[in-house]
């Protein structure tokens, strides 16, 4: 059983010869890999790691993105982000909400939106033929999370209650643009993308951002919409919220998302163990080692027991890609990572 094979078995909910392993790490911790693995080729550390999953891109051929004296950028969809350093890292954060003022939707509308035929897909077909024994993964924004670093997240909740069509407008306008560049995408992909994997947390860590009566109102109905064009070309789609989404797990089945990720099991109502007994007939899992205590700061050993739990029942009759909750940080011992693959290797 090849990569490619073994996480299509197991998202059919069927036993794969071993649980599928993912990764995905900061900068910083890739530079620890590769000398640990004296390599700079990230394709070798991923195969050293046993990892069954590979990402492809478009190449963006848009207008120039500004840059600032400053040290900000534009981003494509006209974001303005910095490189903010803390102790063991950088990344890039919000410089400026471009949306804070907006009053109406018109200016919402009259917003520079990014357009699908800024990207250039034709190297899609080479690039999936090179990764063809992998789990092909397509990398992407979904419906809220993105809006909220053009609008702060405290208006675009309020709009919601005080303003809808302003709430409407602006995820509206967000998902028009992923419709389209996620269907260029997959089509130039020629059936042999095998995920749609879309980042947006909906979730703290007590509970979800928004009440599951208006998330049914302002996001779900624009994420069916991403969700449907997964299926149009036969990929699974694969959504990654952050924090606790408990109460939101029906409604995630209910508009055909197949896998949810990053299952932070320190959140409330996160337990893998009910999640599977309650959802995993219906529902893929991908994600649980946990990030936030037992990586950075548990023992190899804490780690090892972990993975071997996940893989026992998150693993069980397939529906589990086995990943880390978030990036592995910077404050992440080596032996933790390392351990962390060994393990679920060893563990079948």
């Amino acid at each position: 059983m090849n990569a490619r094979e073994r996480v299509l078995t197991a998202l059919a909910h069927c036993q794969p010869d071993r649980v599928p392993l993912d990764f995905s790490a900061t900068p910083e911790v890739w530079q620890t890999l590769e000398a640990h693995f004296r390599t700079s080729d990230q394709e070798e550390i991923l195969c050293r790691l046993h990892v069954d999953l590979r990402s492809v891109h478009g190449q963006y051929v848009g207008p120039a993105l500004p840059r600032y004296p400053d040290g900000s950028w534009e981003d494509v969809y006209g974001i303005r982000l910095k490189d903010v350093h803390y102790e063991a890292g950088t990344y890039a954060e919000v410089a400026e909400f471009v949306l804070d003022n907006a009053q109406t939707p018109e200016e919402i509308e009259a917003h520079r939106w990014p357009r699908a035929d800024w990207f250039d897909f034709s190297g899609l077909p080479e690039a999936c033929e090179r990764r063809q024994d992998y789990a092909i993964v397509v990398h992407g924004p979904g419906v809220f999370q993105r809006v909220t670093w053009l609008r702060p997240m405290d208006k675009v909740l309020m709009d919601m209650m005080l303003q809808p069509d302003m709430a409407v407008t602006l995820m509206g306008k967000l998902t028009d643009f992923h419709e389209a560049y996620y269907s260029r995408f997959l089509e130039a992909g020629q059936g042999k993308i095998d995920i749609l994997y879309v980042t947006d947390d909906y979730g703290w860590q007590k509970g979800p951002l928004m009440s599951p009566l208006l998330w049914r109102q302002f996001v779900a109905p624009n994420l069916k919409r991403i969700v449907d064009v997964a299926h149009r070309y036969g990929a699974k789609f694969m959504l990654h919220s952050c924090g606790s989404v408990r109460q939101l797990i029906p409604d995630l089945i209910q508009v055909g998302v197949d896998v949810l990720d990053p299952v932070q099991t320190q959140a409330t109502g996160m337990n893998p163990d009910e999640l599977k007994a309650e959802f995993g007939h219906r529902l893929s899992f991908h994600g649980a080692v946990d990030t936030q205590t037992t990586l950075p700061f548990g023992s190899a050993d804490d780690v090892r027991r972990e993975v071997e739990h996940h893989i026992a029942v998150l693993g069980q009759a397939g529906g589990y890609i086995l990943a880390p909750t978030h990036n592995v940080q910077p404050d992440t011992p080596l032996e933790n990572i390392l351990t962390m693959y060994q393990s679920a290797i060893g563990a079948g």
